[in-house]
């Protein structure tokens, strides 16, 4: 459970209609902090191919 203060349970959900978006956008944000694709598929627990996927749908070159 989580007890923070500034975080309220299901803030961070995500509608299923806007999951490629919302996954594209985290993608290039890791993309633009440095993270290789590899690295960007570890953190979103996605395979490789997925990942240049979401970074090809965000407008970025993986």
């Amino acid at each position: 459970m989580n007890n923070s203060p500034n975080v309220q349970l299901g803030s961070d959900y995500v509608q299923p209609a806007d999951r490629p978006t919302a996954w594209a956008a985290m993608a290039a944000g890791l993309a633009n902090d440095g993270y290789t694709p590899a690295q960007i598929a570890d953190a979103l627990c996605v395979d490789e191919t997925t990942a240049h996927r979401l970074l090809a749908f965000a407008g970025r070159a993986a």
